[in-house]
Order: structure tokens, then C-alpha cells, then sequence
């Protein structure tokens, strides 16, 4: 899978929906959502420049970090965790394709 494959994806245009609402219900209790979307929209900006370098992984390692390599927190809903699903498997999409 290509970049650009991956950016139309309906993985990303899934997450473009849900991460917002994510943000915006758990971000009290869990404010490193916010750097998880500062990530992926960086994430998403590197992919369509075509950048296949040193800072991509970088921020893929910072977002597996963040996010204790996807692990969901207990007290969160479905969609939350929807969102660590998504965001695990376009990581593994993005390390496939660099």
C-alpha cells in the first residue's frame, strides 16, 4: 500500500471523524489525545509530502509511546478505543509501505 493509498483509505477518513469527538469527550481526563491528534495530523501531512524518513519515524515511535503502544485506557468508550485500533493499524500500514 502506498501512501497515498493509505491517506484515502477509509481507516483515515474514519479516524478524520471519530478522533475529534474522541478529543473533545476524553480530553479533560485524558489530555495526551491532543498530542496523539498533533501526531497523526503531522503523520498525515508527512505521508503526502512523501516524506519516508528519520522525523516519520519519529513520529511513529512518539505515537506508539504515547498511547502505551495502543493500549486503550480502562475508563474510555468504544469509539476511543476504535481510534487506538485505527491509529495501530495505520502505523503497521505506514512501516509496510516506507
Amino acid at each position: 500500500m502506498t501512501y497515498q493509498e493509505i491517506i484515502n483509505s477509509s481507516d483515515v477518513e474514519e479516524l478524520n471523524k471519530i478522533l475529534p469527538v474522541v478529543q473533545r469527550v476524553h480530553g479533560g481526563n485524558h489530555p495526551e489525545i491532543y498530542r496523539v491528534g498533533e501526531i497523526y495530523t503531522d503523520i498525515l501531512k508527512g505521508m503526502k509530502l512523501g516524506k519516508n524518513n528519520e522525523k516519520m519515524n519519529k513520529l511513529l515511535n512518539e505515537l506508539k509511546s504515547i498511547t502505551g503502544n495502543f493500549i486503550a485506557p480502562a475508563d474510555v468508550c468504544a469509539t476511543y478505543c476504535r481510534t487506538y485500533e485505527l491509529l495501530a493499524k495505520l502505523t503497521e500500514e505506514i512501516s509496510k509501505a516506507a
